[in-house]
């Protein structure tokens, strides 16, 4: 849904997680972000610090009035797809 409407969606993940979910995410425009396991592991401190990464990438809240249609919103003329979120780890 985000890619048809060009809305960026950015993925916090894991390589403790399948490769089939990352690259079918990344095929459909998602920006999939990996944060290290311990040896492949779904830990609880895993499960935290995707958390706490997740919330560092949280938009500002945005309101749409709902009495529009999607195509006469204030962000649907004025959208412009994004590379990679701002929040992004650049290597």
């Amino acid at each position: 849904m985000c890619a048809a409407l060009d809305f960026p969606l950015h993925i916090v993940f894991s390589d403790a997680f399948s490769d089939e979910k990352r690259h079918t995410m990344a095929a459909f425009g998602a920006f999939v972000e990996d944060v290290a396991s311990s040896g492949g592991k779904i830990t609880e401190s895993l499960i935290k610090a995707m958390i706490a990464r997740a919330e560092v990438c949280l938009p500002a809240p945005r309101r749409v009035p709902m009495s529009l249609p999607l195509s006469e919103s204030p962000q649907s003329s004025a959208r412009t797809p994004r590379s990679s979120p701002s929040c992004a780890i650049q290597a």
